[in-house]
C-alpha cells in the first residue's frame, strides 16, 4: 500500500544546500527528480535570486555535470541540473527505494519534503540507508493518502489548500490574504502552498474544459 511520509533534513545534508548557504533569502521548490543511468537530474524552480549568479554556483559545485534554464515563468526559473553518479546520501536513498518526491522546499535551515512510498517497507528500508549515511532525517507526519486517479480528483491535501485559499480571498480584489497566510492556515510552507494550489486549479480547470466532451 502507498504511503505518504512528510520529513525534513537539515540543508546541509541535502545537495542543494550550497545555494541556501549563498543565498540565505533563495526560494527553492524542487518540480521532480529524474533518476539517469549515469546520475541523477533534478528540476528546481528558483526565485528571489540573481539568475546567473545561481547557475554559476549550481555548476561550480562538483557534483554538478551540467545544469541550464528550461523556462521562466511567475518571476522564477526552471534549473535543469545533472548530478553525477557519486551523489550519495538522502538522493541515493531516494534512487534506490523508488522514492517520488511530491513536494520539496528549502531554506537555509532545512528541506522539507513530502515523499510517497509504494510500501512501508521502502520506507523503511529508507530509513535504514539515511541513517547509514549519516542523513539526519525527521519524520513529521505519515500516512496512506487517497491518492489522485485517472479522472483528475484532487487529493485531500490540494483540495484543503484551495479550499483555505478560497475562505481567505486569496483570488478577492484586491486580494485579502496572502499566499504566506494561506500556507500558515494550513500549516505548510509558502512553497509547497504554491505547488498545491497550482496543481488543484490544473486539475480542477481541465475537469471543467473536459466535461461533456
Amino acid at each position: 500500500m502507498v504511503v505518504i511520509s512528510d520529513i525534513t533534513v537539515p540543508s546541509e545534508d541535502f545537495a542543494l544546500g550550497n545555494l541556501l548557504d549563498e543565498y540565505p533569502d533563495i526560494d527553492i521548490e524542487i518540480e521532480r527528480i529524474v533518476p539517469l543511468k549515469d546520475g541523477v537530474m533534478p528540476l528546481v524552480w528558483v526565485a528571489n535570486a540573481p539568475l546567473a549568479e545561481v547557475e554559476e554556483t549550481i555548476r561550480a559545485d562538483s557534483l554538478t555535470r551540467d545544469v541550464r534554464v528550461v523556462t521562466d515563468a511567475d518571476e522564477r526559473s526552471l534549473f535543469e541540473i545533472r548530478w553525477s553518479s557519486e551523489i550519495n546520501g538522502l538522493v541515493q536513498s531516494m534512487r534506490a527505494n523508488d522514492v517520488q518526491v511530491l513536494t520539496a522546499d528549502g531554506d537555509e535551515d532545512e528541506w522539507e519534503f513530502r515523499l510517497q512510498f509504494l510500501s512501508r517497507s521502502d520506507l523503511t528500508s529508507f530509513r535504514e540507508q539515511c541513517d547509514a549515511n549519516d542523513v539526519d532525517i525527521r519524520l513529521q507526519r505519515l500516512y496512506n493518502p487517497s491518492i489522485a486517479d485517472e479522472d483528475g480528483e484532487l487529493t485531500g491535501a490540494q483540495t484543503e489548500c484551495v479550499m483555505a485559499a478560497l475562505d481567505m480571498g486569496y483570488w478577492s480584489v484586491p486580494r485579502e490574504h496572502t499566499l504566506g497566510e494561506v500556507a500558515d492556515r494550513v500549516g505548510i510552507s509558502t512553497n509547497a502552498a504554491s505547488q498545491r494550489l497550482r496543481r488543484g486549479l490544473e486539475k480542477l480547470v481541465e475537469r471543467e474544459v473536459t466535461r461533456g466532451t
